[in-house]
């Protein structure tokens, strides 16, 4: 009895591809995990300017209330409308600086949220390639399946019929017959379909 070669699918090709959609997927995610630390550090910072920016507008604008009064003050209290002029120009410097500090702030806001958003989207891509590659390798390994069960049965049926021969001409059949080969046969169908699945078979 004569075998022929076993066929295997062109479709066995996304199997490295799935791997590639993996570590795809995986630098995305590595990617998005250091774009959201990013952004929750700007945010944190953001957060920090604000407080000190809201801090010293009170303070300015408490400075300011006290710079008006002290000049309205001014024949009677020179020397506080001079205090207040001082506090109220300390106050003004901070809110300055607080100003610089907030517009850096937002600004570098803004940069993590954009890296943000980039790698979000990378992310839902590679998921999105993962989700196709492993769907196509479900794909070939029922194909695959599906013709090494119907080698396996074909093998079968061979070997009944070789057992029905064997009992009609009476006699025994030699150790290298045709079961010897049917059984080493399913064994090499079954170790190939093996391989296959995980990825070891050169091409696949």
């Amino acid at each position: 009895m004569s075998w022929g070669r076993v066929a295997i699918p062109a479709q066995v090709d996304s199997v490295p591809r799935t791997e590639a959609a993996t570590s795809q997927h995986r630098a995305a995610t590595s990617q998005h995990r250091l774009a959201t630390s990013q952004h929750r550090a700007a945010t944190s910072q953001h957060r920090a300017a604000t407080s000190q920016h809201r801090v010293a507008t009170s303070q300015n604008r408490l400075a300011t209330s006290q710079h008006r009064a002290a000049t309205s003050q001014n024949r009677a209290a020179t020397s506080q409308h001079r205090l207040a002029t001082s506090q109220h120009r300390a106050a003004t410097s901070q809110h300055r600086a607080a100003t610089s500090q907030h517009r850096v702030a937002t600004s570098q806001h803004r940069l993590a949220t954009s890296q943000n958003r980039a790698a979000t989207s990378q992310h839902r891509v590679a998921t999105s390639q993962h989700r196709l590659g492993g769907r196509q390798a479900r794909h070939v390994r029922l194909h695959v399946t599906q013709q090494l069960l119907q080698l396996v049965q074909h093998c079968q049926r061979g070997q009944g019929g070789t057992e029905r021969e064997k009992q009609g001409r009476g006699g025994p059949v030699s150790a290298g017959g045709p079961s010897r080969t049917s059984s080493q046969l399913t064994h090499r169908l079954l170790t190939g379909y093996s391989r296959v699945t995980h990825g070891l078979l050169p091409g696949y």
